[in-house]
C-alpha cells in the first residue's frame, strides 16, 4: 500500500479529472513524484488531450485505471478537505477521515488497452501559425452558435488583421453563417480551417483563461493549450476537410 498526496482538491477535479471525464469516461492516469499525466481522447479520434497536473503526487509511480471517472469526481467533490491522502494498493484507492470514507475501486491494468499515441511527439509536435484567445472571447463561439443551431463547424481565418471564427457549413447549400472575431492579428494565411463545433464544446476552459492555438496547416491540425501553475491542458484537434 502506497500514499498519494492531493494538495488542491478542487483545483485537481475542475483543472484535471473534469477536462479528461468530458472526453471518456475510461482513463489511464499516471502518478508519479513529479505529478499526473493523462492521455484521453473522444470516439471520433478528432478531440485527443494530453493533461498534466502537480496538484497530485505520489513517492513510488503507480498507474490508476478508472472506469467511471465521473463518479470518481463526485467521490472527490465530497471530501471536505482540500489536502488529502489516497491510500492505493494494486486494485483500489481508500480514503479515510473522521466524518467520511469511501473505497473505489479500480480498472485491472492488465485488462486496460493503452492509448497507442506518442506522448513525446505531442511535446514536440510542430506548427507553423500561433495565436492567442482570451476565454471571454472564445466563449462567443459557443453561445453564438446556438442563432445558426442547423449547423455544427466552426471555420477559423484569418482576414486582414482579424481572427475570425465562421459557424456555418460550406459542404451545403443555402447555410445561414455568423462570424466572430476573435481578435487582432498579423498572421498573413488565405486558407480556411474547418473544426467540428462539438470539438470545440469539449475544450475545459475559464473565462479567465487564455488559450493558445497552434496550428500546422500542412496536416491540418491544431493544438490548444490551456494552463495554470499547476495544471496544463494539451488538446489536438482535427480539422475536417471542408
Amino acid at each position: 500500500m502506497q500514499n498519494i498526496l492531493i494538495t488542491n482538491r478542487q483545483n485537481l477535479i475542475t483543472r484535471f479529472f473534469k477536462p479528461i471525464s468530458v472526453l471518456s469516461d475510461i482513463a489511464s492516469i499516471k502518478v508519479t513524484p513529479n505529478g499526473a499525466t493523462c492521455l484521453a481522447r473522444t470516439n471520433d479520434q478528432q478531440l485527443i488531450l494530453y493533461a498534466q497536473s502537480k496538484d497530485i503526487t505520489t513517492d513510488i509511480d503507480c498507474q490508476l485505471d478508472f472506469t467511471d471517472c465521473k463518479n470518481f469526481e463526485k467521490l472527490l467533490d465530497a471530501i471536505p478537505d482540500e489536502t488529502i491522502t489516497l491510500n492505493y494498493d494494486v486494485n483500489n484507492l481508500v480514503y479515510k477521515s473522521k466524518t467520511f470514507k469511501f473505497k473505489y475501486h479500480l480498472l485491472d491494468t492488465s485488462l486496460v488497452q493503452q492509448f497507442a499515441l506518442n506522448v513525446d511527439k505531442i511535446e514536440k509536435f510542430e506548427t507553423d501559425i500561433f495565436f492567442t484567445v482570451s476565454g471571454d472571447q472564445f466563449d462567443l463561439i459557443l453561445k453564438k452558435s446556438s442563432i445558426v443551431n442547423t449547423v455544427n463547424k466552426v471555420y477559423f481565418s484569418f482576414d486582414g488583421d482579424q481572427i475570425l471564427a465562421e459557424i456555418t457549413d460550406k459542404a451545403q447549400d443555402n447555410v445561414n453563417s455568423l462570424t466572430i472575431s476573435l481578435g487582432e492579428t498579423d498572421i498573413n494565411c488565405d486558407k480556411s480551417f474547418p473544426v467540428s463545433l462539438e470539438s470545440l464544446r469539449n475544450l475545459s476552459y475559464s473565462k479567465k483563461d487564455i488559450l493558445g492555438f497552434k496550428l500546422n496547416t500542412q496536416q491540418g491540425v491544431f493544438s490548444v493549450e490551456i494552463s495554470d501553475e499547476f495544471n496544463k491542458l494539451k488538446y489536438l484537434i482535427t480539422t475536417l476537410v471542408k
